[in-house]
């Protein structure tokens, strides 16, 4: 989207909010999508591209809210509304646009010379998650999914009803997904049939083929509405109202049914927050009654508690597929397919379907309204689920990690730059080039070398021992390439060469005021810091000091937030509480001298390593687990391991030194503030 657009759209629920006759978000998101409705009927029933056209007199008009002229607009708008609703049915005969006069030229104005029917861009889904983003996210959690991902998604997919394939999102929304659909038949139909012919070949087969089920009434009228302006004309709703999850096994109130689908795609809410406590409804889905100790737990009678929606929806989705045909593509949170705690769920992903492709979205998919990373997930349902894992080893998959999403953290939209670093109008996505890797792999089984997509194999995966579905653990590192492991050399895991790799559990915490009884506790951002001066002090008493409290010499390894910082406990630390967030390793010298292991784990071919292990869907993760797999190369000529221990101990000490000093030196300067009571 052009950023005079999104600076445009980003503004106009502010101006409304503020000055309109509407006070209510999710009404004016409802009457800014009606105006745009009007604008798509002028420029395919009336040719009038595009349809609101201005002077930049009469945009000064509107925006001084002259009321003859803005009278004007509005009625004109108000009467092609009315033709709009007897001519495609989107609305009843008898509705009307609510805003008043003034605020609907303002709506007008606000998109002068706008093509708003372009095909090329989502124009109306823009707007309404512009709008109603933060509405939606109150209430349901739902983020409208970008355009590039679902028009990724659908090609991902093979969607083709010329085929046979039909199209189904469980979690419609606006109809993100399922206009992406029918974006790519309409490319289908182009390359054999003259314009004329397409509009009308086009409803056919949507009607046969796109299918959406949408549990917020509102919501799927809108995306009701946006499907028949995008093809204008009169179709029947292909978005239902209804709760997807409670779908009648024998599709009696649904045109939905399980065992019988081609495509899926979906992007269901996501979220711990956003959980079914319902019992009954729990004991319909065998997700709904495992846990990550036993997937046998299925089968009996369990005490079931609470579970997302997502991962209800990953096995919904997967019933209402075609065994042995039916293809998925959906957007899942990053622990589903990286976190310990959700391992069960990838066993029965894989025992339930082939992973075709994984893809992990950039950071920014979903910002400003939610940073939680995701992964776009391509599967297709196995013509009977699999009793074991012991027997896949030739299915390959492919992995992508595209860098750019085409706008940031803001949501404001990032350009290319050219050879002098000026932007210029193309937006800022690979998308594109990681769709022609994936389709060159899907005819020829190959990929040509590249930084963002590689491919893998299920008896890979099927290695580790957290079966993890995220790409980026399984990213090649290029610094290995150059790691030359010969005869002099070998590799031992971090676990088997220390005594132990830990952190305590969560407790709460009870601080005290800096007493002499007090210990002092740090925080991750404190271990790799000369002088602290913002620690806090736990109570000599508190029953989980012991638990927290660290000795000189171990390796302390940040796990949460900014994870796999490096350092250790100097002597001055001795005896000091560290937060739960921060890993221990205990060295053991016998084995092999700590200092050896803490530089390893400095290494930028370490580090690499480290950020591959990480998980979470917000706050990124690492495991004492994930930190004991890692493999550490070990030299046979222990006189290279003493040398560089040699080297890392002289740091330390001088590290030591440097506290001491510190301490010492503010001790004075403070001598001199408070000396002799003044």
């Amino acid at each position: 989207m052009n950023i005079s657009i999104q600076q445009r759209i980003e503004s106009l629920h502010d101006h409304l909010y503020a000055n309109s006759n509407i006070r209510n978000t999710a009404a004016i998101g409802t009457e800014v999508l009606k105006i745009l409705h009007v604008a798509i009927f002028l420029e395919k029933k009336e040719n009038k591209i595009p349809a609101f056209y201005f002077s930049n007199y009469e945009i000064m008009q509107i925006k001084n809210g002259n009321e003859i002229f803005c009278l004007n607009i509005a009625s004109n708008i108000q009467k092609k509304f009315q033709q709009l609703c007897k001519d495609w049915h989107i609305y009843e005969e008898s509705t009307n646009i609510s805003l008043d006069n003034n605020s609907i030229a303002y709506v007008c104005g606000a998109f002068n010379e706008i093509i708003i029917s372009d095909s090329s861009k989502d124009i109306l889904g823009d707007t309404i998650e512009s709008i109603r983003s933060q509405w939606v996210k109150s209430l349901g959690g739902q983020f409208f999914t970008d355009q590039r991902v679902t028009e990724l998604a659908i090609n991902m997919l093979d969607f083709n009803p010329f085929k046979g394939d039909d199209l189904v999102d469980l979690c419609s929304g606006t109809g993100g997904f399922l206009l992406a659909g029918i974006r790519k038949i309409k490319v289908e139909l182009g390359k054999k049939h003259k314009e004329n012919e397409i509009e009308e070949k086009l409803e056919k087969i949507t009607e046969l083929s796109i299918k959406g089920r949408e549990i917020d009434s509102e919501i799927a009228d809108i995306a009701n509405g946006t499907i028949a302006a995008l093809l204008g004309t009169k179709i029947n709703k292909v978005v239902e109202y209804g709760d997807s999850l409670r779908l009648d096994p024998l599709g009696l109130d649904s045109n939905i049914k399980y065992n019988t689908h081609k495509c899926a795609a979906s992007n269901p809410p996501f979220g711990v927050k956003i959980s079914i406590k319902d019992r009954n409804l729990l004991n319909l889905f065998e997700l709904g009654k495992m846990s990550n100790t036993n997937l046998k737990e299925a089968n009996k009678s369990v005490t079931v508690t609470t579970r997302s929606l997502d991962i209800l929806f990953l096995e919904q989705n997967l019933k209402i597929l075609k065994p042995g045909v039916g293809r998925l593509a959906i957007v899942l949170p990053y622990q589903i397919v990286s976190g310990p705690q959700t391992k069960y769920i990838r066993d029965w992903l894989i025992k339930n379907a082939r992973i075709i492709a994984i893809v992990d979205l950039p950071s920014e998919t979903f910002q400003p309204h939610t940073g939680t990373k995701t992964v776009l997930l391509i599967a297709q349902k196995r013509i009977k689920p699999l009793n074991n894992l012991n027997n896949l080893k030739n299915e390959k998959i492919f992995m992508g990690i595209p860098k750019w999403i085409g706008h940031d953290r803001r949501g404001r939209p990032v350009f290319k730059k050219d050879k002098n670093g000026k932007l210029n109008s193309e937006i800022l996505t690979d998308f594109p080039q990681l769709l022609n890797y994936f389709n060159e792999y899907s005819r020829e089984n190959t990929i040509s070398n590249n930084d963002i997509c590689f491919t893998t194999t299920i008896e890979n995966i099927l290695k580790d021992p957290l079966i993890r579905l995220n790409a980026l653990y399984y990213k090649p590192i290029k610094e290995s390439n150059n790691v030359i492991i010969n005869d002099n050399w070998k590799k031992e895991k971090i676990r088997d060469v220390v005594e132990k790799i830990f952190y305590p559990g969560r407790f709460k915490r009870n601080y005290v005021n800096k007493e002499l009884d007090a210990v002092p506790f740090l925080g991750g951002t404190n271990i790799s810091q000369l002088f602290i001066t913002n620690y806090k002090m736990l109570s000599t008493n508190d029953p989980k000091l012991e638990e927290l409290k660290v000795k000189k010499g171990w390796i302390l390894v940040t796990r949460s937030g900014s994870t796999g910082i490096i350092s250790s406990v100097p002597v001055a630390w001795d005896g000091f509480a560290i937060s739960e967030h921060v890993i221990r390793i205990i060295p053991n010298d016998k084995i092999l001298p700590g200092e050896y292991i803490q530089l390893f784990l400095k290494t930028r071919y370490a580090q690499n390593i480290i950020s591959q292990g990480v998980f979470g869907s917000v706050i990124d993760e690492i495991t004492p687990e994930f930190l004991g797999e890692i493999e550490i190369p070990i030299p046979n000529d222990k006189s290279i391991i003493k040398r560089l221990s040699k080297a890392m101990k002289s740091v330390e000490e001088h590290r030591q030194q440097a506290i001491i000093q510190m301490n010492e030196s503010i001790s004075i300067i403070e001598s001199y503030f408070y000396s002799n009571g003044d």
